[in-house]
């Protein structure tokens, strides 16, 4: 009986290691990769230029916000040509890491924007006036994105974001 545990015992301890040498801390090619991908997504997004985010998302792709609502490609695109009243300015990447599965990757960072907002005016009651004025926000972002490589190319497949509470 203790020669039938210790047999399931390594059993098990060599299947635990061979799934976990599955998923490795990124390559440093893939990280190299997938980070100037999320520098020329960011970099565009500062431009309102769709052009990036055509050639990278999948048509597949499915995004999930801070408040539960979805987005798909198409929708991600259109946003790009709306008129928006917030406008980043600036932005940094900060804990950048990639889980590396070989053709699926995980990346995982948060985002520190400085953006321009344009608020509409409002008076005493609460009533919008029509005017608008400029505030300008720093906010936090936890980013989680997977991405597949297919024929050579990564795209992202699908992403998730929540706002970090200041504090």
């Amino acid at each position: 009986m203790k020669n039938a545990l210790a047999i399931l015992a390594l059993i098990l301890a060599t299947s635990f290691a061979a799934v976990a040498q599955e998923a490795q801390t990124s390559s440093s090619e893939t990280e190299q990769e997938l980070r100037a991908i999320t520098q020329e997504l960011w970099d565009a997004a500062v431009k309102e230029d769709s052009s990036v985010a055509a050639r990278v998302l999948a048509d597949t792709f499915i995004a999930t916000d801070e408040n539960g609502s979805v987005s798909t490609k198409d929708g991600i695109i259109k946003d790009y040509h709306a008129s928006t009243q917030v406008k980043s300015k600036t932005f940094e990447i900060l804990d950048f890491k990639v889980v590396d599965y070989g053709d699926v990757a995980v990346v995982s960072y948060r985002a520190a924007t400085h953006e321009e907002r344009h608020v509409k005016n409002r008076d005493s009651q609460y009533r919008v006036t029509g005017a608008f004025h400029t505030r300008m926000d720093d906010n936090q972002y936890r980013h989680t994105e997977t991405y597949i490589r297919k024929d050579g190319r990564w795209r992202m497949i699908a992403s998730h974001f929540s706002g970090i509470p200041r504090g």
